[in-house]
């Protein structure tokens, strides 16, 4: 009888252990390891084990059963990659991502040059008459590559969102000068100048020299707010609207021996404000190393505030003009590189091309020819700056 008894208990275990296999068998949590996924995670870890939804049974096998022997009803519990924030696009359960939007500040270090803003000045000629020909090479003062800065920070509002902001200066500046020598191989050489007003005397016996001076400057100012819309553990894409202000300054200075010395000076000036919005790509491989590509536009409403002045040392002022104009200013910004992000998320560096356009705007080739040709309204050019951007930003 006892026999009997025995073998029924047996087959009952058996009965239930083989129920239990069919509704999908799960690890107890005494067994479970924590899941990560990816082999690359920054900052903030977190980790988690498979949840539990059938309490410990006493007929399990206490045996760890590996990841990969899991069945297939095991495996689809695990936590899923989402594809939108929020909710998280890493399952929050195994970490942040490497994106995760955080509080610090960066610093950029510029190097830029404005295209196509080559001033021509003083061109050599065979005499003092009208019919006079050039019989030199044209003295220009180009504006070259120059330095500037860009500071910025970041106030982290969430995990997904943070409110940006930046500083950006930059500062060019270009000087030449040319002298005849008055004899061979030229003897008969002087200097035309190219910025004085026509109707004025421009050339004389004794303009054997000639020296000038040419700026350009911007400053900008940005506040936006910033969300991530897309991505997964390897990318994200940022989309931000804010405003910002632009400022833009160009200076001219030229001197030149005409029956005594002739200064020409030109000042443009602009401030505006408006809208800003952007983009903001970047993708992150498991040793660090980061792609990105950034790109916004503004639209700044304000006023060009443009003077030409000519004066002799001798003659007091001989030409002076001037106009303001209201204006909308379209700005497109682009960047792209590469860079390093530690694996820690505290600190990344990166290197890329900068793009800068502005447009409608008035610019001191243009002014000047406007002015010599008595038409100072309604120039409208294209200002581009481009160089090198490297960065270095903290986070914590």
């Amino acid at each position: 009888m006892t026999y009997r008894r025995i073998l029924i208990v047996y087959f009952v275990a058996i009965s239930l252990r083989q129920a239990v296999a069919q509704e999908g068998f799960r690890s107890p949590a005494n067994y479970a390891e924590p899941l990560f996924e990816g082999t690359f995670r920054t900052g903030k870890l977190r980790t988690a084990t498979v949840s539990q939804s059938n309490a410990y049974d006493e007929f399990s096998p206490p045996q760890y059963q590996s990841p990969q022997l899991q069945s297939p009803q095991l495996q689809s519990i695990q936590p899923q990659q989402q594809a939108y924030c929020p909710p998280a696009v890493c399952p929050p359960e195994v970490s942040l991502p490497w994106w995760t939007h955080c509080s610090g500040i960066s610093a950029d270090w510029l190097f830029l040059t404005a295209r196509q803003q080559d001033l021509d000045y003083a061109t050599p000629v065979d005499g003092t008459t009208n019919t006079a020909v050039p019989v030199g090479q044209t003295a220009m003062l180009s504006p070259g590559y120059r330095s500037g800065y860009r500071i910025g920070g970041t106030l982290a509002i969430d995990d997904c969102s943070s409110f940006v902001f930046a500083w950006t200066s930059f500062q060019s500046n270009a000087s030449d000068s040319v002298v005849l020598p008055g004899g061979d191989p030229l003897p008969n050489a002087f200097l035309r100048s190219e910025v004085v007003h026509p109707n004025t005397v421009n050339v004389a016996s004794d303009s054997l020299s000639a020296s000038g001076n040419y700026g350009i400057d911007f400053e900008s100012v940005d506040a936006a707010y910033s969300k991530t819309l897309v991505g997964n553990c390897d990318y994200r894409l940022n989309g931000s609207a804010g405003f910002r202000y632009g400022g833009l300054n160009q200076d001219l200075t030229v001197n030149q021996q005409i029956q005594g010395a002739v200064d020409v000076t030109g000042d443009i000036d602009f401030a505006g404000y408006g809208p800003r919005f952007g983009l903001d790509f970047e993708r992150c491989n498991c040793h660090g190393l980061l792609f990105y590509n950034r790109g916004a536009l503004s639209l700044l409403a304000g006023r060009f505030d443009s003077q030409y002045r000519q004066s002799s040392i001798f003659a007091g002022p001989q030409a002076i003009a001037g106009i303001e104009e209201d204006r909308i200013v379209p700005q497109l910004d682009l960047e792209f590189g590469t860079g390093y992000l530690s694996e820690n998320g505290c600190f990344r560096a990166t290197v890329g091309y900068m793009f800068g356009y502005w447009g409608n705007v008035v610019t001191m080739p243009e002014f000047v020819d406007a002015v010599q040709a008595d038409a100072p309204r309604g120039v409208s050019e294209s200002l581009v700056f481009d160089g090198i951007a490297v960065r270095a930003e903290v986070r914590f």
